[in-house]
């Protein structure tokens, strides 16, 4: 599998399979959910997206805006915390995305999760956590076990990421 030197892969064109595992997964747990929100919004926001995918009453009713990236550890902004930290890539991926998204986000009332993957497979903490809610919405929903749910949700997500880095 080729590894992805630069700090993120950009998701578009039919690169959009991990989005859409997400997006179907929502859908299937009867979340209502939207791909490419925030592009339909005025002049000033269009070019700056906030989210991959856009899902309506995810936390106490507030829309939750996920933003889908996948960052390596081998970049050489992360390769000598990555050494001493598992997982350092996702995290400041995770703090880029914040930075960039938290303010818009905020604006137009959703909470900005960022979904990373790194690209030798591990999850940010706040894309386990996403799927972990994910699972329980629909474990209730097909009345299956969470723990089967939650391993079921990342393998087709990794295989969509892992066809997304062999793609390219």
């Amino acid at each position: 599998m080729p590894i992805a030197l630069g700090l993120c892969i950009k998701i578009t064109g039919v690169d959009n399979r991990a989005r859409d595992v997400v997006l179907q997964t929502c859908h299937r747990a009867c979340i209502s959910a939207k791909a490419e929100a925030g592009s339909g919004l005025g002049h000033e926001l269009r070019n700056t997206r906030p989210a991959d995918i856009l899902a309506s009453n995810w936390l106490c009713g507030k829309p939750a805006a996920f933003d889908l990236t996948v960052v390596s550890p081998l970049n050489p902004t992360f390769i000598s915390e990555a050494g001493r930290t598992a997982g350092s890539a996702a995290v400041a991926a995770e703090l880029r995305k914040h930075s960039a998204n938290d303010a818009k986000c905020s604006e137009l009332g959703w909470t900005c999760i960022p979904l990373v993957a790194e690209s030798y497979g591990a999850w940010g903490s706040e894309a386990v956590q996403a799927f972990s809610r994910l699972a329980s919405y629909l474990a209730t929903r097909t009345n299956s076990p969470k723990s089967k749910v939650e391993l079921y949700l990342v393998y087709l997500t990794m295989r969509a990421f892992e066809c997304l880095l062999t793609d390219n």
